[in-house]
């Protein structure tokens, strides 16, 4: 028998890979600049249940966040869009924390904690806290297939679109398209 688990899963990275036109909403947020093709879902999907590591290399999950609006963020230290788009997802956090936005930005480094410890430190990200998926468990529940790639989960915990390119998430378009999320969450 298929656990449970693995058919979320499935579902989910079907259901964002594949982008099937009744899963796309038909009224939604604000999608101009960077944010032109982002794809918000018409029916939100519950976010997967992974666990990653924190800057303690405790771990953690999505779940542990609800009641927040998330931007799920996957990088790499190795990826020039990832250092492209890291200082503003660090002026986002710092922009939008107060109304209930929350960035996990997670690397996927198999290298682990200290190595994107280190390069957020050389990038002078100082709002971003640090998390890790070295084992690709959350990405791959995903169905992340490139880097960077940004996830939105509401407050309740579910998939509501997804990015699969850099942005200047702190531009007029970035934080209108996550403002619309945050005022939909009661933000």
């Amino acid at each position: 028998m298929i656990p449970r688990s693995w058919i979320r899963t499935f579902w989910l990275a079907a259901a964002l890979t594949l982008a099937a036109p009744d899963l796309l909403a038909e009224e939604g947020p604000p999608l101009q600049g960077d944010f032109r093709d982002f794809t918000p879902l018409a029916e939100a999907v519950p976010a997967p249940e992974a666990r990653f590591f924190d800057d303690q290399e405790l771990p953690v999950s999505l779940a542990e966040f609800r009641g927040r609006v998330l931007l799920v963020n996957f990088w790499a230290t190795w990826c020039p869009p990832c250092v492209y788009e890291m200082p503003s997802l660090d002026r986002l956090q710092g922009e939008l924390e107060s109304e209930g936005l929350t960035v996990v930005a997670v690397s996927v480094d198999s290298e682990g904690l200290d190595i994107a410890a280190a390069f957020l430190r050389d990038l002078a990200v100082t709002n971003l806290e640090t998390y890790i998926d070295p084992l690709n468990k959350l990405s791959r529940a995903f169905g992340v297939g490139a880097l960077p790639t940004s996830y939105v989960v509401d407050a309740e915990g579910r998939v509501r679109g997804m990015l699969r390119s850099p942005a200047e998430w702190d531009s007029p378009e970035g934080l209108a398209l996550l403002r619309y999320y945050l005022e939909e969450s009661g933000g």
